[in-house]
């Protein structure tokens, strides 16, 4: 072929290589030009370095666990061609193409991903100045992940096209496959990282707490913002790399088809995708450049209308371009026609997804305003808007294949493809832009989320919102962008595969093409099932991290920082385990169909797969998309604005949205292109096996390729094993079941009052041993909430569920004690009760005398409430010198109320330094018996507290209250009523320090000290 190309095409191919390094060297421009604008110190750097970190640390994980499977694959890669009979320098290529395809599709997400964070900071610092500066650099540093995307993917496609000629769209299957490889790993594990983060510090923060979005005591927020870069940033760029190489592909090999049907191998078929991508990059350039050059748009703050109009800008400008093209060279106006059918798609595409989840928009407007009557309509609304969505995508794309098969009507199956396939190649003409407006998206979230984690304020802070407003609507938009893509890219690989193989999808013809139908249409619900259950799995494990942080002294008061690093450890751990099985899915399972099925029924797997695959992620987008719109549209102040129950019920929605359109919907993108591009890659390869090494069967009267045959039974027994590891619980996520804190019961204390500094023993049973339960790790007591003192074991350590514990201490200061017993499983799970109180007295204390008068309020005496007015006592308390026992008198009378009381005996005395309290028995207006409990403090003049007094007289049988002086304050409390009259006096004895002494116990609860 190479002899047959034109000294002009040759010269056109290497323009186009020019064009591809310009882009690069573009990319590198703006690389240094956003490097040299100014960053923040202090705060905001402290954040954005945690950022950084985490951001590098995962990518550098990820493709770590990458490397042992890239090597088997290109091994194979090579084997596989030797299978299809191909030149040894064919197979060679091909794996030689693979690793490029990697590597540029590592370098596309590793560089978009690193700029992205260094922008995200000069983006905080740059709103300072105004909108238009943060825009600027924001959008600059979008556009250098996009130049990257086109440059690399232009190099590398015409760079094999140059070197393989009428060999390249066998070698540019292996560079697809690399690129389509990488995106599958950095889409799922990307979208398991920053769901999981996002989960995880929703409902703890906002959910659970209250506090706002990016709040920095929140340990899951820095791990939050770095899953924005690598799922966003790395794994868009990735994802619409593999697209962008994809639909080349498969256009170069439907070309070669059409180039050499005549009697004359017209290369023009084959040139003129390669043209349309350079013409692609030219217009991206101008469109890129033209952002922040709208003055209406940029005086306005609407930054998605600015980036908008230069997408329609650069597409007007490609679509003039593709004219001149198909007249000047090609000589046939239809593939004019078939890429500008692209272009329409991919701005209709942009509209469509605009319209239903902008926040600006009925469809997000009427999920809003479901979250008035709770998170239940606000999940209803949002599926049925999901729906809606799908029908009119639905729609478009089959417009789409009809008005390109239209244009080539009578021209044959062939040419109605490759219209298809340069209806792909139109769609991702801009697909700088693409990137860069996905790229802008994690940009300015991110630095919205440093700005208020470091306390921007005022028209900072309004414009890092606004920004992140339009990031919002950019993502949403590209991801319906990238699934078009997919789509189109995957019915184009599957018109290359009915082409390669000659293959029939007529179900009478073969009812087994039904069942490869309802196998390819289940295989993206599996796909999701898993990766939605990752983030669930990993979002557990960051939940419970966080609800432990926040109970360490300091983070919710925002005193201390909680741990940002363990979450991210945590992230970056999750994301990774159901890489593999996800892996195993998208490539042996179209190779079992194909060993397993007729070519026929092949066919209708991967047609099955493309469907339902298709449909489940638009629907999953557009869902997830209106549910956060939704969220952030009630937090700018609509139905209730923030901490609302109506922003409750959205945050919910949110949470559920989150890994729809960020984990599971996104990764069905890759996942199709995967499994259409194995099934090429491989069709030859599994064809000469099923055709060789047969055996006949008499008795079924069957033959069977036996290695084909052993092939596929083990094909499956790894797919079968992956899907029940993946699926088998671990030992953490068991111990994450246990929710519930430990339980302490049947807590015993000494009833009676104890002597100060006497032994007492407290005992009791702490129980975590319900469905989940875990090790109890702490046991302790307090008798003020402040001071700690450890709880003994039975066994002398504490390592079960259910644990008998004791304790001997004692009290040196004479009071009224309450006992709160505190315990804690190794999950984290804290209890803290309150068994009732332990009196203390000391029979040295001294002695108390009082006598005056008080306003008795209203309802203080139950059977007359209404009376009020004065009320005198008098009482005296002390010790016996011999015995120690309580001894004293109390008297009381309150003549509006008939109400008259003397005391008879005292149960207990407690004298203090600054109170005396004392309860016992005696006579209601000299007949019935009741209870009393007298507390009374002296004045204290120097300090200026009032003496007070109080008096509560209940039934000593059922325990109800007849009479309390402090109406409404709470049992055993210090008086709240002052006297009006009289005095009382205390003359105690000094005490030492309130410190309370606890001596340790032994296995046997006996005291060792």
């Amino acid at each position: 072929m190479a002899s047959v190309l034109s000294p002009l095409e040759y010269g056109a191919l290497y323009a186009v290589v020019g064009i591809a390094i310009i882009a690069l060297v573009y990319a590198f421009f703006l690389r240094k030009r956003i490097l040299k604008e100014p960053t923040a110190a202090g705060r905001v750097k402290e954040v954005w370095e945690g950022i950084r970190a985490g951001a590098n640390a995962y990518l550098h994980v990820q493709f770590k666990s990458m490397l042992l499977l890239i090597g088997f694959l290109a091994i194979f890669l090579y084997f596989s061609a030797s299978l299809d009979n191909s030149p040894l320098f064919v197979a060679i290529g091909r794996v030689g193409a693979f690793l490029m395809g990697t590597f540029f599709s590592a370098m596309v997400g590793y560089i978009g991903m690193n700029m992205a964070v260094q922008g995200s900071i000069r983006v905080a610092e740059a709103s300072k100045k105004g909108f238009r500066e943060a825009l600027g650099i924001a959008y600059r540093t979008g556009t250098i992940t996009g130049m990257l995307t086109d440059g690399l993917g232009l190099l590398g496609g015409v760079a094999i096209f140059l070197i393989y000629v009428d060999h390249s769209p066998d070698v540019l299957l292996g560079f697809g496959f690399g690129g389509t490889l990488l995106a599958l790993f950095m889409r799922v594990g990307g979208g398991i990282y920053t769901k999981a983060a996002d989960v995880g510090a929703d409902l703890v923060g906002k959910v659970e707490r209250g506090i706002p979005e990016d709040d920095p005591r929140n340990a899951a927020v820095v791990a939050d913002l770095v899953g924005d870069n690598v799922g966003d940033c790395a794994g868009m760029a990735a994802d619409i790399f593999e697209s962008y190489e994809v639909t080349m592909v498969s256009a170069l090999i439907l070309g070669l088809a059409i180039a050499t049907q005549g009697p004359i191998f017209e290369a023009k078929w084959i040139v003129f995708p390669i043209l349309v991508r350079g013409i692609g990059v030219i217009s991206t350039l101008i469109g890129t450049y033209m952002v922040a050059k709208w003055p209406d748009k940029l005086t306005k703050g609407d930054a998605f209308k600015a980036m908008d109009l230069s997408y329609d800008l650069s597409s007007v400008i490609s679509a003039a371009c593709f004219l001149v093209l198909s007249i000047v060279y090609v000589n046939d106006i239809r593939v004019f026609l078939a890429t500008t059918v692209g272009i329409i798609l991919a701005i209709s595409f942009n509209k469509l997804a605009d319209y239903f989840t902008s926040p600006s928009r009925n469809p997000v407007d009427g999920v809003a305003k479901s979250s008035k009557t709770g998170p239940a309509t606000v999940i209803l609304q949002g599926l049925a808007l999901g729906f809606e969505s799908t029908v009119w995508t639905i729609f478009l794309i089959a417009l789409t294949i009809v008005v390109s098969m239209l244009i080539w009507a009578g021209a044959g199956f062939l040419f109605a493809s490759y219209g298809i396939a340069l209806a792909g190649i139109g769609m991702l003409t801009q697909t700088g832009n693409n990137v860069a407006m996905d790229t802008f998206g994690p940009i300015v979230d991110n630095a919205n989320g440093i700005g208020e984690m470091a306390g921007l304020q005022g028209h900072s802070r309004k414009i890092l919102a606004d920004l992140d407003a339009s990031g919002n609507t950019t993502k949403s938009v590209t991801k319906a962008i990238a699934i078009a893509s997919a789509v189109v890219a995957a019915i184009s690989l599957f018109s290359s595969f009915t082409e390669t193989v000659h293959v029939n999808l007529d179900i009478a013809a073969d009812p087994l093409v039904f069942v490869g139908l309802l196998i390819g249409g289940a295989l993206p619900f599996l796909f999701s099932f898993i990766s939605i259950r990752a983030v669930g799995r990993a979002a557990g494990k960051i939940i419970e991290e966080v609800r432990k942080q926040f109970r360490i002294p300091g983070v919710i008061e925002g005193t201390k920082l909680p741990d940002y690093a363990k979450v991210v450890g945590i992230c970056t751990s999750a994301a990774q385990r159901e890489l593999a099985t996800i892996a195993i899915i998208a490539i042996l399972t179209p190779l079992a169909v194909g060993l397993i099925l007729s070519p026929s029924a092949w066919g209708g797997f991967l047609a099955g797969v493309i469907l339902t695959g298709q449909l489940l992620a638009v629907f999953m987008a557009n869902s997830g998309g209106a549910w956060d719109n939704a969220k952030k549209k009630i937090e700018d102040g609509c139905y209730g604005g923030k901490g609302s129950e109506s922003h409750k019920a959205s945050v919910i929605g949110d949470t559920v949205g989150d890994p729809l359109k960020d984990t599971a919907g996104p990764a069905l993108n890759p996942m199709i292109k995967v499994i259409n591009l194995v099934s090429l890659l491989f069709a030859g390869s599994i064809l000469a096996l099923k055709n060789s090494f047969i055996i006949q069967v008499p008795i079924l009267n069957v033959e069977i390729p036996i290695v084909a045959t052993a092939l596929a039974v083990i094909l499956v027994i790894i797919i079968g094993v992956a899907i029940f590891y993946s699926k088998r619980e671990t030992k953490e996520e068991a111990q994450i079941r246990d929710i519930d804190a430990p339980i302490f019961e049947s807590v015993l204390i000494n009833p009676n009052p104890v002597m100060a500094s006497a032994l007492f023993t407290i005992s009791g049973v702490l129980d975590d041993s319900r469905t989940g339960g875990s090790r109890i790790v702490s046991a302790e007591y307090s008798f003020d909430g402040a001071s700690w003192f450890p709880m003994a074991a039975a066994d002398g350590k504490l390592d079960t569920q259910l644990e008998q514990l004791t304790a001997k201490t004692m009290i040196e200061k004479p009071g009224i004690y309450p006992l709160i017993v505190r315990g804690a499983d190794e999950m984290g799970n804290v209890t803290a009760q309150e068994c009732g109180t332990i009196i203390v007295y000391d029979p040295a204390a001294g002695s108390a005398i009082g006598e005056g008068w008080i306003e008795s309020p209203e309802g203080a005496y139950t059977e007359k409430p209404q009376a009020k007015g004065k009320a005198t006592f008098q009482f005296t308390a002390g010790y016996q010198k011999d015995t120690g026992a309580p001894v004293g008198q109390a008297e009381f009378a309150f003549p509006a109320a008939e109400l008259t009381f003397r005391s008879e005996r005292l149960d207990w005395l407690v004298i203090t330094e600054d109170a005396v309290h004392f309860t016992g028995t005696g006579l209601l207006n000299g007949a019935k018996e009741c209870a009393f409990a007298l507390i009374a403090m002296p004045e204290i003049a120097a300090e200026g507290k009032p003496a007070k007094f109080r008096l509560t007289l209940w039934e000593k049988q059922t325990g109800q209250v007849i009479y309390d002086s402090d109406l409404g304050n709470p049992d055993s409390a210090y008086p709240i009523t002052k006297i009006a009259g009289g005095a009382i006096t205390l003359k105690a004895k000094a005490h030492g320090s309130a410190k309370k002494k606890s001596r340790k116990a032994d296995s046997t609860g006996q005291n060792t000290d």
